[in-house]
């Protein structure tokens, strides 16, 4: 009846070891999935900050120059040439200006979470060997 009760842990603990294991893997989807909408909630946050101090400024720089240079629409012209010359170069080069460099942030943000979880594993491995 040795054998029959050493099989009977063994199925518990791998019940035990397989429950925890499914705990665990909700926890850390639960973590990076907060950690994700966290960063896009603050990313969305700072970009409404920087459009509207973007617009004032636009407008500040437009009635500068209407007043400067003395004809009132002069000043949106030239402030809309330059939007319009900044959004050319965004059109034209946006595979290697915008598109690779997202590419790359993201594909580095995922590679640097999947150490952190490589890293846990081991150190989960290694934690579970010495108290053996």
């Amino acid at each position: 009846m040795d054998i029959l009760d050493k099989t009977e842990a063994l199925a518990e603990d791998l019940k035990h070891y397989f429950s925890t294991r499914v705990e665990l893997i909700k926890l850390e989807t639960l973590d990076k999935s907060s950690e994700i909408g966290a960063g896009v909630v603050s990313r969305i946050i700072v970009s409404i900050a920087a459009i509207f101090a973007l617009l004032f400024l636009s407008v500040w720089a437009a009635l500068y120059l209407s007043m400067t240079l003395g004809v009132p629409y002069i000043g949106f012209g030239i402030v809309g040439g330059f939007y319009t010359l900044i959004f050319l170069i965004l059109l034209i080069g946006r595979k290697s200006v915008l598109e690779k460099p997202i590419r790359n942030g993201i594909i580095s943000n995922a590679e640097s979470g999947e150490k952190e979880e490589i890293h846990s594993d081991k150190d989960l491995y290694q934690t579970q060997n010495t108290e053996t």
